[in-house]
């Protein structure tokens, strides 16, 4: 029962407190930041691998995704952003995700004809 348990991507140290070492705390944003970017391009090297696997049927996936992404950037950052930035925000999430749910019931449609 000993240690830290481990956290995202095996990395097993806590953030420490900006007071105590700012050496460790640059160094701990470095690694999740690394960490992060890696994720990332495996996740390109995957869509690029998959493409032509699927005969560029991952293609239709990238619309839905940009709609989900365009939604956070334009609610923003602000704890309570204009009616209007919500409600274009609102409207992109809800679009997004049922262009996924249109794509599934194809897959799942086009599964059971082959």
């Amino acid at each position: 029962m000993g240690g830290v348990p481990p956290l995202i991507g095996g990395i097993t140290e806590r953030a420490p407190s900006f007071g105590f070492d700012a050496a460790r705390v640059v160094a701990h944003a470095l690694r999740a930041r690394h960490l992060e970017v890696s994720w990332a391009a495996g996740l390109v090297g995957l869509r690029v691998i998959g493409l032509p696997l699927t005969d560029r049927v991952l293609d239709g996936h990238l619309l839905p995704s940009a709609l989900l992404a365009a939604a956070v950037s334009v609610r923003g950052k602000e704890e309570r952003p204009p009616l209007s930035r919500r409600f274009a925000s609102w409207l992109l999430r809800r679009l997004g995700r049922l262009l996924f749910a249109v794509f599934l019931a194809a897959t799942v449609h086009w599964q059971g004809r082959g």
